[in-house]
């Protein structure tokens, strides 16, 4: 029994059930609400890392640090990352490969009839 509960002269039925003095109930709420808030706890992926540390990484850059210099410094923390896919991630760019979408109109129309794009 901790100090906040009110002691009972007869076990509760099924011993489950603890009793409180109404006084309590002003401490209480004035001790939860006193928590401090939990950060998030979920697990960040290699990506979203980068991604966090992205201000950082330009930094490392304007200072004159090349992609593969800011790959070693990231190696010594953990992350493995090749200089390509760095830029991939940190570029900011998200959505259609750009090298599928030159790919795709190198390789001409994909209906007979079609019109081949024109350069």
């Amino acid at each position: 029994m901790t100090d906040l509960e009110v002691p009972t002269t007869q076990p509760t039925p099924g011993g489950k059930r603890r009793l409180w003095a109404p006084e309590k109930l002003a401490e209480f709420r004035t001790r939860l609400q006193a928590l401090p808030p939990i950060e998030a706890r979920r697990s960040l992926t290699q990506t979203e890392m980068i991604r966090a540390l992205n201000k950082d990484i330009e930094a490392l850059r304007k200072r004159g640090y090349g992609p593969s210099d800011i790959c070693k410094a990231l190696a010594e923390l953990g992350f493995s990352i090749s200089p390509n896919a760095l830029a991939k991630i940190t570029s900011g760019k998200r959505g259609k490969n750009p090298k599928a979408a030159t790919k795709a109109a190198e390789a001409g129309p994909t209906k007979p009839g079609a019109a081949a794009p024109s350069a």
